[in-house]
C-alpha cells in the first residue's frame, strides 16, 4: 500500500486504459490493475511509470469513463493493486446558490477544509442526482469559484440537511435511501435527533443515567401533578424543537404557575392557578417533554450552560472539539444567542486558562462518555453530535440536550474560533475513515471487497 497527495493530469498523448504513476510505486507489492473515482471502478488498466514524484496521469479513456471532474491534488492511494482517486466527499443539503450570500459562503469554509484535510468535497441536492445513470451534477469549489460538474456517486455523503421539514420530504426521504440502498455509499449524520428518542435510549444506559434530569415524554396528568410537587421549576419542550422556541419554563409561586414561553423574537408570560389548566394548555397532539428544572450556576444573576460539540477523527473515534459558555439573556427562557444570549470562552468563565481547562476535561469526558452511547443505540453511523450541558451549584453536570446537526455560530466568539475550524475540518477526516483512505489495512481492505461485489452485482 502507497498513498499520498498528487497532482493528477489527464495526458490526450496517452493511449488506451492507462495510468503513469511515480517509479516509487513501482516497488508496491501489487500489480496495479484498476482505478477508482467515487464508486466507479475501471478494470484492466495498464501502468507505466516516470520520474515525476509528485504527478499521476490518466489516459483521456480512463478520466472519462471516471468521471472526473477537473484536473487538481488529490489523496491518491495503491490497495491490492487497485488506483484509488479521493475521496470523493458529497455534502447533501438545500437551498444553495453559488451567489455572494452567506450561505454561500458558510459552504465555502466547508469544501475549503474538506480540501486540506485530503478530499475532494461538492455540495448537492436531491435535485441534482441522476438515480438511473448514478450520477450527480455537484456544485465544486475550484480557485475561489463555483463550478457545477457531474461525478459519479461518492465515497461518503455528509448530510448537512437544514432543517427536519427538508429531510422528511419525499425528495429528500427518497435521496437518503438510495443513497444507502442503492448508491452504496458511506452516509453519515442520517437524521436529526427526537429529544424524546434521545432520553429513552439514554436512560437504558447506567453510565448515563446520572447525568439525565427526571424527564417525562408526552406526560399524562398525574405525571405532571407529581413532578408540580417534586420540583420548584420545571421545562417543557417540544421534543422536535430546536433553537430554543417553544420551550415553556414553570415556576411555582403561592399565587399559581408563572409560565414563560421562549417565542422566535420574544416571550410571553402567564400564570395559570390549577395544575389542570395549565397540562391541558400545554400538552396537546404535538410530541413534548417535560423536564426536572436545575438551580444552575450563574453569572451576573442569569443562567448559565455549557455548549460541547464532539466529532469522529480520522480513526472513527470520538473527540471533543469545541467547546464554549453561554449566558442567558435577560428575560428570556433559554441561553440561545439568537434569543440574546451571550456567549464566552472557559478560561473567560474560569478566571484563568488552567481552570477552564480543567471544567472543559470534566464536562468532556460526560459529552465523550454520551456520544459513544448514542453512536451504538441511534441509527448511524453519526459523525458529530452538540450537547448543551449544565452545571448545578452543587458542582453535578446535567445533560439537557443532543443535536446531530449542531450549529457552529457559537464559535464565532474570537477566543473560539481555532475551535468552530476543527469542528468543520473534523468531519472530513471521519470520510477519510469511512472512505477506507487511512492508514488502516482493514479499512482499505474493506473498501476493495466491497467495491468489487457492487461491480459484480450491477452486471
Amino acid at each position: 500500500m502507497v498513498d499520498t497527495y498528487f497532482q493528477l493530469l489527464k495526458k490526450a498523448e496517452l493511449n488506451g486504459h492507462c495510468a503513469v504513476v511515480p517509479e516509487i510505486w513501482s516497488e508496491a507489492s501489487d500489480h496495479i490493475h484498476s482505478v477508482s473515482f467515487g464508486k466507479c471502478l475501471v478494470e484492466g488498466i495498464t501502468v507505466s511509470f516516470h520520474k515525476q514524484q509528485s504527478e499521476v496521469w490518466l489516459s483521456e479513456g480512463v478520466w472519462a469513463e471516471l468521471g472526473l471532474p477537473f484536473e487538481t491534488c488529490m489523496s491518491i492511494a495503491v490497495v491490492n493493486g487497485c488506483l484509488r482517486i479521493g475521496p470523493l466527499v458529497g455534502i447533501l443539503s438545500e437551498g444553495f446558490q453559488p451567489d455572494a450570500s452567506s450561505y454561500a459562503a458558510f459552504f465555502e469554509g466547508y469544501l475549503s477544509a474538506g480540501k486540506e484535510e485530503g478530499c475532494l468535497p461538492f455540495l448537492f441536492s436531491c435535485r441534482n442526482i441522476q438515480y438511473d445513470r448514478r450520477k450527480i451534477n455537484g456544485w465544486f469549489l475550484r480557485e475561489k469559484e463555483w463550478m457545477q460538474c457531474e461525478v459519479p456517486v461518492p465515497d461518503v455523503v455528509y448530510n448537512k440537511l437544514p432543517d427536519r421539514k427538508t429531510e422528511q420530504s419525499k425528495p429528500y426521504k427518497k435521496a437518503l435511501a438510495w443513497m444507502r440502498e442503492k448508491g452504496k455509499t458511506a452516509l453519515f449524520n442520517p437524521s436529526f435527533f427526537d429529544k424524546g428518542t434521545v432520553h429513552q435510549q439514554l436512560v437504558q444506559d447506567s453510565d448515563c443515567q446520572s447525568y439525565l434530569p427526571e424527564t417525562h415524554f408526552n406526560p399524562t396528568l398525574e405525571n405532571f401533578i407529581e413532578m408540580t410537587d417534586k420540583y420548584p421549576e420545571l421545562f417543557v419542550k417540544p421534543s422536535e424543537g430546536s433553537l430554543g422556541k417553544g420551550v415553556v419554563c414553570i415556576t411555582k409561586r403561592p399565587t399559581g404557575f408563572y409560565c414563560r414561553k421562549q417565542h422566535k423574537d420574544s416571550v410571553s408570560a402567564h400564570t395559570y392557578h390549577s395544575a389542570e389548566r395549565l397540562y391541558s394548555s400545554l400538552f396537546g397532539s404535538a410530541p413534548t417533554l417535560l423536564q426536572q428544572g436545575i438551580d444552575l450556576v450563574e453569572i451576573r444573576g442569569r443562567r448559565t450552560d455549557f455548549r460541547f460539540h464532539t466529532n469522529k477523527n480520522s480513526a472513527g473515534q470520538w473527540e471533543v472539539s469545541a467547546a464554549a459558555v453561554k449566558i442567558c439573556g435577560e428575560s428570556v427562557v433559554t441561553t440561545h444567542t439568537g434569543n440574546g444570549g451571550e456567549v464566552i470562552s472557559f478560561s473567560e468563565y474560569c478566571g484563568s486558562q488552567a481552570a477552564g481547562l480543567s471544567l472543559v476535561k470534566e464536562i468532556g469526558k460526560a459529552a465523550l462518555l454520551l456520544s459513544r452511547s448514542l453512536d451504538k443505540r441511534l441509527p448511524g453511523p453519526i459523525g458529530e453530535i452538540g450537547f448543551d450541558f449544565g452545571l448545578d451549584k452543587q458542582g453535578r453536570i446535567w445533560l439537557f440536550e443532543a443535536n446531530a446537526k449542531p450549529g457552529r455560530g457559537i464559535f464565532d466568539h474570537p477566543l473560539l474560533t481555532s475551535q468552530k475550524e476543527r469542528t468543520v475540518r473534523l468531519p472530513f477526516q471521519y470520510a477519510l475513515y469511512l472512505s477506507g483512505f487511512t492508514s488502516s489495512k482493514n479499512r482499505r481492505d474493506k473498501w476493495l471487497i466491497h467495491a468489487k461485489k457492487e461491480q459484480e452485482a450491477e452486471k
